[in-house]
């Protein structure tokens, strides 16, 4: 698999006679750090179950074909805001962070669990080449650890506590581990959905990139990347995809030029007017600006707010939230349900019933009108006394309803 990886970027190499200098150099990088590596450089052949059919927003990309016809004078004065995209794009920000520690592999799962499209990673490499997720450059505010991530081992990085922290510590979740990419990459590949990878500290991009092909992530997913970095991956990987953080300084006009090379625009709300966001959207790209800026409390109103100004979706601190939100509009964004045995006798499981994952801290209701509420893994153990009850499961705000299976 290596090989055959190792192959495709000496391909781009051939095809390569006519490309600027600067970008010439980046490819050579990338083939010496991305062939060189040993076996955990790249990810390896995966067989996965097939995902369970669900409604997502695609990911568009600079080279599709725009079918819209660009309308300037609404960059000027844009009148009714756009509509945006239908569904919507949503994005968990270092995962479902406010129902597990950051970055950690419940995080992800408790995102996907909630309808999340995509989950965003912190991408940092050890001092030995592993690629992992971390949001800060120590280790010191979320794990049992101190120091330089990047000047660590993954032995040592393995061995560190991820939930370490308020509010956290000594809770279910605690301990946890930091994850690596290939974890994560795994997860989404069998829920069906993508990734959004910031690029924090990084040496080996082949590696990176080759491990998305690897598991099937390219067209799902973007990169948060630029400059030499954003031009090796597209060398490599030319149906990557990016995302661009604006910085409101920019003009629709310039905003619609960047949709030749950015699929998502990112950054604060404040940033995007109906005008600029009319633009992006006359480039057939997505706008995804954060929800959270104002706080927690005020995450699904500025969800309100931007989808009323057209935006496509978002980068959430709370996917169960937003899901919410969009359910009260249309009640058929609710997810759908199931109720599954668990692991154990007697124990029962409430899953998302598009992608089989855990929803926890749910409240089943027993025959007997007795209730019970799912752990952090979406289980849990009935009492013995109601082992031939069916429970039921009377939904919520983001959920649909669902009872035990009659047969």
């Amino acid at each position: 698999m290596i090989l055959q990886s190792c192959r495709r970027i000496i391909e781009a190499f051939e095809q390569a006679a006519h490309m600027p200098k600067r970008q010439f150099l980046i490819l050579i990088a990338l083939v010496l750090c991305g062939c060189s590596g040993g076996r955990d450089s790249v990810a390896h052949t995966l067989t996965l179950a097939e995902p369970a059919f669900r409604e997502r927003a695609s990911i568009p990309h600079p080279d599709d074909p725009c079918e819209r016809q660009p309308d300037p004078a609404r960059w000027a004065d844009a009148g009714v805001p756009d509509i945006g995209a239908q569904p919507p794009l949503i994005s968990a920000h270092r995962g479902a962070h406010f129902l597990a520690p950051e970055n950690t592999l419940w995080a992800y799962r408790h995102a996907f669990a909630w309808g999340a499209d995509v989950v965003e990673i912190d991408v940092r490499e050890s001092l030995d080449g592993v690629l992992f997720s971390l949001h800060d450059g120590t280790v010191d505010r979320t794990t049992d650890g101190s120091g330089e991530a990047a000047l660590m081992l993954w032995s040592e990085l393995q061995a560190l506590n991820a939930a370490d922290f308020e509010p956290w510590r000594g809770g279910p979740y605690d301990p946890a581990r930091i994850p690596r990419l290939e974890e994560i990459f795994a997860l989404a590949a069998e829920v069906g959905g993508g990734v959004e990878l910031d690029m924090k500290f990084v040496r080996n991009y082949a590696a990176l990139v080759l491990m998305l092909e690897e598991y099937g992530l390219v067209e799902t997913s973007y990169y948060a990347a630029d400059g030499a970095g954003a031009d090796g991956i597209r060398v490599v990987q030319p149906r990557a995809r990016f995302i661009y953080n604006a910085s409101g300084e920019e003009t629709p006009q310039q905003l619609y030029e960047q949709t030749r090379q950015s699929s998502i625009f990112g950054s604060r709300l404040d940033k995007f007017s109906a005008e600029k966001i009319a633009a992006i959207h006359d480039g057939c790209m997505l706008v995804l600006p954060h929800s959270y800026d104002e706080g927690a409390d005020a995450e699904g109103a500025q969800w309100d707010e931007g989808r009323a100004r057209g935006i496509d979706g978002a980068q959430s601190d709370q996917p169960d939230v937003i899901r919410a939100r969009q359910a009260a509009l249309d009640p058929a964004r609710r997810l759908p349900t199931r109720l599954q045995p668990g692991g154990h006798a007697l124990e029962v499981c409430l899953v998302n019933a598009n992608n089989g994952l855990g929803l926890p801290y749910q409240w089943l209701e027993l025959a007997d009108a007795s209730v019970v509420q799912t752990g952090i893994d979406g289980c849990v153990a009935l009492p013995a006394t109601t082992a031939d009850s069916r429970p039921g499961f009377a939904g919520g705000p983001a959920l649909q309803p669902t009872q035990w299976p009659a047969n």
